[in-house]
């Protein structure tokens, strides 16, 4: 048996020739399927042992299904494949499904016993005569398939199911419980919702649902139908948007530019996929009335999930509470006791099936029925939502907002916050601000590319020498987060510069920076160093940080005056060692407390920093504070023989840093 995930050892390998999404498209569901394909290959090996076999494939609109009976056809080349898939629009026509299933094996007609016969013609308008037998019509097809295997053996395979006129599908069905030892094999592929008499007449024979791909199925079949890299966390997201259905995969690989692809730019809400299945769930919502779309498009753009909150949204719309009760809608989305849509892609359709006058009001409702006490980023993001221009009122409450979920560690969140911000600014050179702070929580966040991107965006356009200051540090940090670090060294030192005569604080943290860097730029980094920390202003002992004890430490030790060194290395590091939660103001600066507890041979310190500090920055979201802990917790690991425990980190903090873009902040481990 063929294995599947073979076909793309190199996932860019038909992309580069010129395939593409239409290769994407052809084997998409033979990613990750080993489960699906075993099953038909059970199937296969039973009709060739001289028995029969059955499978009905369930499955959502772009599961895979049609790929799956594609494999199978390619697998029976010793036998006769009769393929025949449904056709909405014939659904009404009679026997047609039938007819089309058997016509390879017609020859064989006249050798049917004449009830059959007679039948089985009348159905397919071969003869005249009264309305056919359904039963003698399931026999006439039994006898014609098992009279064909006789000399070779069958496979039938049936796409679209659901949509084989009522007639066709029942005889099929027939036939497919009494077939045994015939050397016939029959796989339908069908809907996981469909009617309810068509779902009785497959009911009990063996099925197998088709489900989406795993998010490693998923990140790989992006890459492969995009012809790049795609950056972890977008992949994430796209996987959890989509539940991994490989038609909405391939389909948004071709949609989304190389900017969204690589975390440089941020994906919409809900995710817009557009192609086929955004026209099937699309056609779905539009087919409801108008009330029950309007109430559909409020559920949709509310991810809490809320029923009280999105029922006050409708009624202050004018929305009739009977509109959740259309037909229809029970197949699209549930109420309770949560708001839940069926398929993260029928949120979608029901967002983007409205137009954008219609998703603003929608937002603006749910604004006003949110209680901007109890939840007031919720609040704001309907409101930036709902906002059809620049609004520096509502690009403030967003500002809060993101200051709020800074407190709370959550640095993406803040980010996302700003640049919503940020586009709703109508002046500049404000806007440009915004859009470097959420440059730098994006870089906080661990999305380095997204970091780069907004610095690009914002850096040209600010006007305050402060500002440029910061962007300039930020540059130095992201060709560090990128292991370039003789540039970063430069960059960073050139920032404390710029920043020293306007905010000291901020200065003496970039030069601490600036010598993390030096570590692993060679000697002339480090005289550079020296030379700036020798011009920094000097900060009284009492009110000296973290950052402070470190930078006059290392500059002590760097000038070889090793007892003054040593003694602000450790009260440095005796605090964080000690038990206590990390202060904010240490958190950026987590490497140089890990290079001074190596400094000092000061194990006790590296012990407690491996058994806490991990599972703390974890908790809180700092991914780049993680790194260098990650790194600590691996040579603590390796001192203590736990190889195989390090082995696992140093896997975990690579994958981490190359799906964050972090290149330079595992030091040596990188």
């Amino acid at each position: 048996m063929r294995r599947p995930r073979a076909w793309l050892s190199d996932p860019g390998s038909f992309v580069r020739s010129g395939q593409g999404a239409e290769e994407g498209r052809a084997i998409s569901a033979l990613l990750d399927r080993a489960v699906e394909t075993g099953a038909l290959e059970s199937v296969l090996a039973t009709v060739r042992d001289g028995l029969s076999g059955v499978l009905v494939l369930r499955g959502e609109a772009g599961a895979g299904k049609t790929a799956l009976l594609d494999w199978a056809a390619g697998q029976a080349g010793d036998m006769q494949v009769a393929r025949i898939a449904g056709a909405e629009a014939e659904m009404d026509m009679g026997f047609a499904g039938l007819h089309q299933l058997l016509v390879p094996f017609l020859g064989c007609l006249e050798g049917l016993p004449a009830p059959q016969r007679q039948a089985l013609g009348s159905a397919f308008g071969l003869v005249d005569g009264p309305p056919p037998d359904r039963f003698l019509v399931g026999m006439a097809a039994l006898t014609v398939l098992t009279d064909a295997a006789a000399a070779r053996p069958v496979l039938c395979l049936i796409d679209d199911a659901q949509w084989l006129n009522r007639v066709s599908i029942e005889v099929l069905g027939f036939v497919a419980r009494r077939l045994y030892a015939d050397r016939v094999g029959m796989v339908f592929a069908t809907r996981i919702r469909q009617e309810e008499e068509r779902a009785v007449v497959l009911a009990g024979l063996p099925e197998r649902t088709v489900g989406g791909l795993s998010e490693e199925a998923a990140q790989e079949l992006l890459a492969a139908t995009a012809g790049t890299q795609v950056d972890r966390q977008v992949s994430e997201r796209i996987a959890a948007d989509t539940a991994g259905n490989p038609l909405a995969l391939v389909e948004l690989a071709a949609e989304l530019t190389a900017a969204e692809l690589s975390g440089a730019e941020p994906l919409n809400w809900p995710l817009r996929f557009g192609g086929r299945l955004e026209e099937l769930y699309q056609s779905q919502v539009r087919a409801l009335p108008g009330g029950t779309q309007t109430l559909l498009l409020l559920a949709a753009a509310d991810p809490t999930g809320e029923p009280v909150l999105i029922w006050n949204a409708a009624r202050s719309l004018g929305i009739d509470p009977e509109a959740g009760e259309a037909a229809e809608v029970e197949r699209l989305v549930s109420w309770e006791p949560r708001v839940r849509f069926r398929h993260p892609l029928i949120r979608s359709a029901a967002y983007y099936a409205a137009l954008a006058a219609a998703r603003r009001s929608a937002h603006q409702a749910l604004a006003a029925v949110t209680d901007p006490e109890v939840d007031p980023d919720r609040r704001a993001w309907h409101l930036a939502e709902a906002a059809a221009g620049p609004d520096e009122q509502v690009a403030a409450e967003l500002e809060r907002s993101a200051d709020r979920a800074r407190g709370r560690g959550g640095w993406g969140s803040s980010a996302a916050f700003l640049e919503r911000a940020a586009a709703l600014t109508p002046d500049e050179d404000h806007r440009a601000r915004r859009m470097l702070a959420a440059a730098e929580n994006r870089l906080a966040a661990g999305e380095a590319p997204a970091a780069r991107a907004l610095l690009g965006q914002a850096a040209p356009r600010l006007a305050d020498g402060l500002a440029r200051a910061r962007a300039r540090r930020l540059e130095g940090k992201s060709l560090y987060a990128a292991g370039q670090m003789s540039e970063a060294t430069s960059v960073l030192l050139d920032a404390a510069r710029m920043l020293q005569p306007l905010e000291t604080r901020l200065a003496l943290d970039t030069l601490l920076d600036a010598f993390v860097a030096a570590q692993f730029s060679g000697q002339a980094g480090m005289a550079e160093f020296l030379r700036a920390v020798r011009s920094a202003p000097k900060v009284a002992d009492s009110r000296a940080t973290v950052a402070d004890l470190l930078l006059g430490g290392f500059a002590a030790v760097g000038e070889r005056r090793y007892q003054a060194g040593a003694a602000l290395l450790s009260r440095a590091i005796v605090p964080l060692a000690a038990g206590q939660p990390i202060p904010d103001d240490a958190l950026p600066h987590l490497m140089a407390v890990a290079q001074a507890a190596a400094l000092l041979y000061d194990d006790s310190a590296r012990y407690q920093m491996e058994k806490r500090w991990v599972a703390e920055l974890r908790d809180r979201g700092a991914i780049a504070a993680l790194l260098p802990a990650l790194g600590t917790q691996i040579s603590v690991q390796v001192q203590e023989g736990r190889f195989a425990d390090a082995e696992a980190t140093l896997a975990e903090a690579r994958a981490l840093a190359e799906a964050t873009g972090y290149l330079g902040y595992l030091g040596a481990y990188a």
